[in-house]
Protein backbone atom coordinates (compact mmCIF):
# COMPACT_ATOMS: atom_id res chain seq x y z
CA UNK A 1 0.00 0.00 0.00
CA UNK A 2 1.49 3.32 -1.25
CA UNK A 3 1.23 6.04 1.10
CA UNK A 4 0.54 9.42 -0.48
CA UNK A 5 2.00 12.59 1.40
CA UNK A 6 -0.79 14.61 2.58
CA UNK A 7 -0.82 18.56 3.07
CA UNK A 8 -0.11 17.99 7.13
CA UNK A 9 2.95 15.71 6.22
CA UNK A 10 4.33 18.11 3.84
CA UNK A 11 3.73 21.41 6.50
CA UNK A 12 5.73 19.17 9.09
CA UNK A 13 8.36 17.88 6.72
CA UNK A 14 8.61 21.76 5.37
CA UNK A 15 8.67 22.98 9.17
CA UNK A 16 11.44 20.69 10.33
CA UNK A 17 13.56 21.27 7.66
CA UNK A 18 13.65 24.53 8.05
CA UNK A 19 13.91 24.24 11.73
CA UNK A 20 17.43 22.28 10.42
CA UNK A 21 18.44 25.08 8.43
CA UNK A 22 18.10 27.16 11.23
CA UNK A 23 19.93 25.61 13.88
CA UNK A 24 22.57 24.99 11.21
CA UNK A 25 23.02 29.05 10.22
CA UNK A 26 23.16 29.48 14.48
CA UNK A 27 25.37 27.17 15.02
CA UNK A 28 27.81 28.11 12.26
CA UNK A 29 27.60 32.14 13.36
CA UNK A 30 28.34 30.87 17.30
CA UNK A 31 31.59 29.58 16.22
CA UNK A 32 32.70 33.03 14.62
CA UNK A 33 34.40 33.58 11.54
CA UNK A 34 36.58 30.51 10.12
CA UNK A 35 38.78 33.04 7.89
CA UNK A 36 40.87 35.95 9.67
CA UNK A 37 43.39 38.59 7.23
CA UNK A 38 46.81 38.29 9.06
CA UNK A 39 49.09 41.65 9.46
CA UNK A 40 52.21 42.16 7.96
CA UNK A 41 53.58 42.15 11.65
CA UNK A 42 52.53 38.64 12.25
CA UNK A 43 54.17 37.24 9.04
CA UNK A 44 57.67 38.76 9.80
CA UNK A 45 57.40 37.59 13.38
CA UNK A 46 56.66 34.02 11.97
CA UNK A 47 59.32 34.43 9.43
CA UNK A 48 62.04 35.44 11.73
CA UNK A 49 62.23 32.41 13.92
CA UNK A 50 61.21 30.00 10.92
CA UNK A 51 63.18 26.85 10.77
CA UNK A 52 62.92 25.90 7.11
CA UNK A 53 62.99 22.51 5.58
CA UNK A 54 66.43 21.26 4.69
CA UNK A 55 68.60 22.55 1.73
CA UNK A 56 65.87 25.44 0.79
CA UNK A 57 65.76 29.18 2.06
CA UNK A 58 62.67 31.10 2.67
CA UNK A 59 64.23 34.72 0.44
CA UNK A 60 63.66 32.22 -2.04
CA UNK A 61 60.42 32.10 -2.36
CA UNK A 62 56.91 33.57 -3.24
CA UNK A 63 55.09 33.41 0.28
CA UNK A 64 51.32 33.16 0.53
CA UNK A 65 49.71 33.40 3.48
CA UNK A 66 45.92 33.35 4.80
CA UNK A 67 44.14 32.94 8.35
CA UNK A 68 41.57 30.24 9.32
CA UNK A 69 40.27 29.44 12.29
CA UNK A 70 40.29 25.45 13.19
CA UNK A 71 38.49 23.97 16.29
CA UNK A 72 39.14 27.49 17.75
CA UNK A 73 42.63 28.03 16.99
CA UNK A 74 43.80 30.78 14.69
CA UNK A 75 46.13 29.65 12.28
CA UNK A 76 48.03 31.02 9.97
CA UNK A 77 48.61 29.45 6.77
CA UNK A 78 51.24 29.38 4.32
CA UNK A 79 52.17 28.41 0.56
CA UNK A 80 56.05 28.74 -0.60
CA UNK A 81 56.51 28.42 -4.04
CA UNK A 82 60.38 28.22 -5.07
CA UNK A 83 60.50 31.66 -7.18
CA UNK A 84 63.57 33.51 -7.05
CA UNK A 85 62.45 36.10 -9.04
CA UNK A 86 59.61 36.88 -7.47
CA UNK A 87 60.08 36.16 -4.15
CA UNK A 88 57.90 37.81 -1.38
CA UNK A 89 54.79 37.98 1.04
CA UNK A 90 51.31 37.87 -0.54
CA UNK A 91 48.59 37.55 2.29
CA UNK A 92 45.47 36.03 -0.03
CA UNK A 93 42.01 34.33 1.01
CA UNK A 94 42.01 30.47 1.53
CA UNK A 95 40.50 30.70 -2.29
CA UNK A 96 43.19 32.55 -3.66
CA UNK A 97 46.26 30.33 -1.90
CA UNK A 98 48.14 28.10 -4.51
CA UNK A 99 46.74 24.81 -4.30
CA UNK A 100 49.48 22.33 -5.65
CA UNK A 101 50.06 18.78 -4.07
CA UNK A 102 53.46 17.50 -6.13
CA UNK A 103 56.33 19.55 -6.69
CA UNK A 104 58.62 18.60 -3.90
CA UNK A 105 61.08 21.27 -2.21
CA UNK A 106 59.58 23.41 -4.94
CA UNK A 107 56.38 24.23 -2.78
CA UNK A 108 56.50 24.13 0.98
CA UNK A 109 53.30 24.42 3.20
CA UNK A 110 53.18 25.93 6.37
CA UNK A 111 50.79 25.77 9.53
CA UNK A 112 51.56 27.89 12.47
CA UNK A 113 48.86 27.93 15.52
CA UNK A 114 49.08 32.26 16.73
CA UNK A 115 47.61 31.47 20.24
CA UNK A 116 50.28 29.23 21.00
CA UNK A 117 52.86 30.84 18.96
CA UNK A 118 54.54 27.45 17.67
CA UNK A 119 54.59 26.13 14.09
CA UNK A 120 52.53 23.28 13.86
CA UNK A 121 53.94 22.02 10.47
CA UNK A 122 56.60 23.09 8.04
CA UNK A 123 57.21 20.83 4.99
CA UNK A 124 58.02 19.94 1.39
CA UNK A 125 55.17 18.32 -0.80
CA UNK A 126 55.78 15.10 -2.41
CA UNK A 127 56.97 14.64 -6.12
CA UNK A 128 54.39 13.02 -8.11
Amino acid sequence: MSHMATHHDIKTTRGALLFSLALLAFSASAQGPTNWRPSEKLIGSVEASLTMPANTSLRSYRRYYYGQVTHGHRLLMGTYVLSPNHAGVQIVSPAQSPKIFDGGCSIINMKYDVERKKVVSIFCNGAA
